[in-house]
């Protein structure tokens, strides 16, 4: 797993357009156009995920266009999925054009000519890509052709799993060891064929291995979404995604820790999280507990030892940031 920061400005006042064009044969090889007008600091983050590349960007206002001559020098047969990010995005292909507004998201195809235009002089291009073999999609390619050029909604349902994952990837790349490399990209692939196929209405003919990292990611936020609440329990989350108690137990056999051993993770991460915070020196560590659904402080404290091998209250003070500023208001 290989992850690459390029940004710009370089040394030996390289031009700002010879970097934007480096890029773009880099991330996927188009012709692009921008003036940089307001600009001081552009960054492309890729993340190679083996056949898989998911890559963030943070440019000025642009063009891009995927011509026929370059379609005839390369063409390595790609879905690129594209994250809008704070701006609208206007994106042509097949003589269609979608506008995404701020948190869409739109699938082009490599081996067919599109033209974008991408940011605004206020936010710039703020977005992500994501870039896979269109043979990894377990979709007929005349099914998932319907959706080329539709705007899909990124911030609510599948489309919102996609986007988190995709953020995710970006934000914590440098968490993950070579080896997670193929299993992140088939999940990233497997969350994205979900989400295509509930837009289509054949998320019954997905495999069983797609359906199964798409519902594992759904419990996933929702567990992260309902932390806070004591009631959280395997049952609810169950009833809310409308499985058996069973199913939902099956879904975690071969995972790092059962339903409700990754509740708990969560929430012990969450205050450890908490309890190094400088802004939150002024609150009990009862409170901070509290607040991620911890109900009882004697539970807290052991679940805390177990995990850490320190009471919450030796762990904040091995923190110089906090020390001192929490011993003012009380530990407890």
């Amino acid at each position: 797993m290989e992850t690459v920061d390029i940004t710009w400005p370089r040394p030996a006042g390289e031009r700002f357009s010879s970097w934007l064009e480096d890029i773009s044969q880099t991330v996927l090889p188009v012709r692009v156009r921008s003036d940089g007008a307001g600009l001081t600091r552009a960054r492309v983050r890729m993340v190679q995920l083996g056949e898989v590349r998911v890559s963030s960007l943070a440019l000025p206002a642009m063009e891009a266009q995927r011509t026929p001559k370059l379609i005839r020098r390369s063409d390595p047969e790609l879905f690129e999925l594209l994250l809008q990010g704070q701006s609208t995005g206007q994106f042509s292909q097949h003589g269609l054009t979608a506008v995404a507004e701020p948190s869409d998201m739109v699938l082009l195809d490599s081996s067919h000519p599109f033209h974008n235009i991408v940011g605004d002089s206020r936010t710039g291009a703020v977005g992500a890509i994501v870039l896979f073999p269109r043979k990894l999609l377990p979709l007929p390619d005349n099914t998932t052709s319907k959706l080329v050029m539709t705007a899909l909604p990124g911030s609510t349902g599948v489309g919102a799993l996609v986007t988190s994952h995709v953020q995710h990837l970006i934000k914590h790349s440098d968490h993950y060891r070579p080896a997670d490399a193929g299993r992140l990209a088939a999940v990233t692939v497997d969350l994205i064929a979900a989400m295509l196929a509930h837009h289509l209405g054949e998320g019954r003919t997905l495999p069983e291995h797609t359906q199964r990292h798409a519902l594992l990611a759904s419990v996933h936020a929702f567990i992260d979404q309902h932390l806070a609440d004591p009631e959280l329990s395997p049952q609810t989350i169950a009833d809310a995604h409308h499985i058996s108690l069973r199913t939902l137990h099956r879904l975690f056999q071969g995972q790092d820790a059962t339903v409700a051993g990754h509740i708990r993770t969560r929430r012990l991460q969450r205050c450890k999280r908490d309890l190094r915070d400088p802004l939150l020196a002024g609150q009990t560590i009862g409170t901070i507990a509290a607040r991620w659904g911890f109900t009882y402080a004697a539970h807290f404290t052991r679940a805390f030892h177990n995990a850490y091998g320190l009471t919450p209250n030796d762990y904040r003070e091995t923190n110089p940031m906090t020390d001192g500023a929490h011993r003012q208001t009380g530990r407890r």
